[in-house]
C-alpha cells in the first residue's frame, strides 16, 4: 500500500513553517526598532509662554542723516536657508521649533502646527508639538536637517553607521485613535538622495506617559536598500493614524519629543534646554559681534511667498509667508537687531527653469507686463508695507537687490561675460520699464504712510552704476563693491567718496572671501568710514556660495567685533534709548 507520507504531515508541516516564519518576523521586528513605556508619573509638559518683547526704539532719523549702520548680509533664511536651492520646498521661519527643529508643511504630513517650548518636571525641558490629526493617513513630522546649520555646507551629511537613535515621546490621551484602527509613532531618515528609511511603525497603545522609541540605523537597511546609513540629511519623527481610521476621527492637541539621540554623533543630541530657534540662536551670536542690522532678502525671486492664479498674476501672499514676516520681526525684538528687508533679487528676471512643477525664477513679466505689475503692487507689495507700519525693526526698506543685471544693453553696457550667466544674453528688462516698477514702488510707501518712517534703498550692483537711481526718491544710496579677481569691478580700489552727494551712502555687499577681495573686512570697514560712508556689509553670513565663507569666517567676524570697539560712538546706533532687557 503507498502511504502519502507528506500528506499525511502536511498540515503539521505547513503549520510549524507558518510558526517559524512568525518568530523570524518577530526576531526582525525587533531588531529593527524597539519601544519602553516608562510609566513614571510624569505629567504632560507645559508650554511656555514666551514673554512678548516691545518694539526697538525708532533710528530712522539717525540712519536718514549718515549714523553708520553696522550690518551684515543675511540672504536667504525666509526660504530656510537655502534660497537658490531648495526649489521646490517651503522651509521658512516660522515652521522652525526649538534646537533647529522644523514642522512638515505639505500636503498629509502637514498635521503638525507649531513647535514650541515645554516643561517638565524637575526643571526639564522638552519640544512640544500642536497637531491636528484627521481622517486616515494624516500625519505630523517634525525633523532636523543637516546642512541647515549655518557652519555645513549645503548638502551637508553625517555618518550614523552602526549607531543606535533614541527619542523620548509623550503621546497624550486621544492621539492614539480607535483599538480597531491605532494612530502610530516611528522614526525616520532621510540619506543625500532623500532615500527614506523608517523604524517599524509601533501603534500607541498606551498614552498619557513618556514612551521611548529606539533603532540602530544599520537595521534599516535590510528593509530599504538603497539607503546610505553613512550619509544622513534629515531624521525625525513621525506620528500619524492609520489608513484603515475613519474619515470622521480627529485629534486636536499636542505630543512632545525630548532627548533624541545618536550613540556616537555629537550632531544627534537633542535636550531642547533652550527655547531658540535656530535662526534666533544665530542672530544672537552674531549680535555678540555688535552687529546692528541684518540685510534680508523676502521675496527674492517670486518662488515662494506669493500666490499666482493660472495666468501668472499675482494674487495674494501665502499664509506661511506672513507667519514668516510676523516671526522676523519677533526675532529683530528678540536680538536687538534691525532688519533691511530686500524685497525682490535679480534672478527674479533669470531664465525660468522648472522644478517639480514650480517655476523657479522666470517672473521678468512681473516687472515688464503693466497689469501683472499693478498685481504685484496690489496683491503683495501692499499688504506687507501695512504690516510694516509701527514697525520700527524694519529699518530701511531695500527694493531691489543689483537689478542692473536684467537691463537691456541698450540702456546699460555690461563688459562681456559679466553678466550672471542666468540672466538671458541682452538683458530683458529696459531701464525706463525699471524705474517706472521703483517709482510705483515708492509712490506705494507713501501711500501707506512710511516715508516718515522706514527709509528707502536700491542695492546697485557696482558704484559705476548707482548713479543710475539718483532722480528716484530715495532716503539712503547703496552700491556693492566686489573688486577681486574676474568681479564686475575687477582692481577697483576703494578710495572714493559717494558718487551721490546730498543724501547718505553705504556698501550693501562686499566680499570677505579672501580670493574674492583686495582689502580684508578690518581695511574695507576703516576704508568706509575715512572715505565717508555710512556702512559697510560683508557678504554673507549663511549664503553658502562661492562667495563667502560659513559664518562670515572667523577673521570677519573679530573684525566686525575690532570695529565697534574701536568705534562706539559710530555703532551704538540707539545711544543711550536701549538699557532694557529683552531676553526673549
Amino acid at each position: 500500500m503507498k502511504i502519502d507520507y507528506l500528506g499525511k504531515y502536511r498540515n503539521y508541516l505547513l503549520t510549524a513553517f507558518v510558526l517559524v516564519c512568525c518568530l523570524l518576523i518577530v526576531s526582525v521586528s525587533v531588531s529593527m526598532a524597539s519601544i519602553v513605556y516608562e510609566n513614571d508619573g510624569d505629567p504632560e509638559p507645559e508650554g511656555i509662554v514666551r514673554s512678548q518683547v516691545g518694539s526697538l526704539p525708532a533710528v530712522f532719523d539717525l540712519v536718514r542723516n549718515g549714523h553708520w549702520i553696522h550690518g551684515i548680509n543675511w540672504p536667504w533664511d525666509n526660504y530656510g536657508g537655502d534660497f537658490g536651492l531648495n526649489d521646490w520646498g517651503y522651509r521658512g521661519l516660522a515652521n522652525q521649533g526649538p534646537s533647529g527643529w522644523r514642522r512638515e508643511i505639505k500636503e498629509n504630513d502637514d498635521a503638525a502646527k507649531r513647535l514650541f517650548w515645554a516643561k517638565r518636571i524637575n526643571e526639564d525641558y522638552c519640544m512640544g508639538v500642536d497637531v491636528k490629526l484627521s481622517g486616515p493617513l494624516s500625519n505630523a513630522i517634525v525633523y532636523f536637517q543637516v546642512d541647515e546649520v549655518a557652519d555645513k555646507p549645503y548638502e551637508a551629511t553625517i555618518a550614523l553607521t552602526g549607531q543606535t537613535v533614541s527619542v523620548d515621546l509623550y503621546l497624550p490621551n486621544g492621539i492614539e485613535g480607535p483599538s480597531y484602527a491605532p494612530s502610530g509613532a516611528m522614526l525616520y531618515f532621510q540619506d543625500d538622495d532623500w532615500t527614506w528609511a523608517q523604524s517599524l511603525w509601533m501603534n500607541i497603545e498606551f498614552p498619557n506617559q513618556w514612551i521611548t522609541l529606539s533603532v540602530n540605523v544599520n537595521d534599516l537597511h535590510s528593509l530599504y536598500p538603497e539607503f546610505d546609513q553613512s550619509k544622513i540629511k534629515a531624521f525625525g519623527v513621525k506620528v500619524g493614524t492609520n489608513e484603515s481610521v475613519d474619515s470622521g476621527f480627529s485629534f486636536n492637541g499636542s505630543f512632545y519629543v525630548d532627548n533624541l539621540s545618536a550613540t556616537a554623533a555629537h550632531e544627534v543630541q537633542f535636550d531642547f534646554s533652550s527655547p531658540d530657534t535656530r535662526t534666533e540662536k544665530e542672530i544672537k551670536s552674531i549680535a555678540d559681534k555688535e552687529v546692528k542690522a541684518l540685510r534680508w532678502w523676502l521675496f527674492a525671486d517670486g518662488r515662494a511667498g506669493l500666490e499666482y492664479d493660472e495666468n501668472g498674476y499675482v494674487t495674494g501672499l501665502n499664509d506661511e509667508f506672513i507667519n514668516d514676516f510676523d516671526e522676523m520681526v519677533r526675532l529683530a525684538r528678540s536680538t536687538k537687531v534691525y532688519i533691511v528687508p530686500v524685497l525682490f533679487d535679480f534672478l527674479m528676471g533669470a531664465e525660468g527653469v522648472v522644478v517639480d512643477d514650480v517655476l523657479t525664477f522666470g517672473r521678468a513679466d512681473l516687472i515688464n507686463d503693466p497689469a501683472k505689475r499693478k498685481s504685484l503692487l496690489d496683491n503683495a507689495i501692499s499688504p506687507i508695507f501695512e504690516k510694516m507700519v509701527g514697525a520700527n525693526e524694519i529699518l530701511i526698506i531695500d527694493l531691489f537687490n543689483e537689478p542692473e543685471w536684467l537691463l537691456l544693453d541698450a540702456d546699460l553696457e555690461i563688459p562681456e561675460g559679466k553678466r550672471p550667466p542666468e540672466i538671458k544674453e541682452g538683458g530683458v528688462i529696459a531701464l525706463a520699464t525699471m524705474k517706472t516698477f521703483f517709482s510705483e514702488i515708492i509712490d506705494l510707501y507713501k501711500q501707506k504712510g512710511l516715508e516718515e518712517k522706514q527709509l528707502i534703498t536700491i542695492g546697485s550692483a557696482s558704484p559705476q552704476w548707482v548713479t543710475l537711481w539718483e532722480d528716484l526718491d530715495i532716503d539712503i544710496a547703496q552700491f556693492h563693491l566686489w573688486n577681486g579677481p574676474g568681479q564686475i569691478d575687477d582692481g577697483l580700489e576703494f578710495d572714493f567718496p559717494s558718487p551721490i552727494s546730498g543724501i547718505p551712502t553705504f556698501v550693501g555687499e562686499f566680499s570677505t572671501l579672501p580670493d574674492l577681495y583686495l582689502h580684508d573686512t578690518c581695511e574695507f570697514l576703516e576704508l568706509a568710514r575715512t572715505n565717508g560712508y555710512s556702512g559697510a556689509f560683508p557678504w554673507a553670513y549663511r549664503a553658502k556660495d562661492n562667495a563667502s565663507l560659513p559664518l562670515l569666517g572667523e577673521e570677519t567676524q573679530t573684525c566686525l567685533l575690532q570695529f565697534a570697539n574701536d568705534h562706539p560712538e559710530l555703532v551704538d546706533l540707539i545711544h543711550d534709548v536701549f538699557d532694557i532687557d529683552n531676553d526673549g
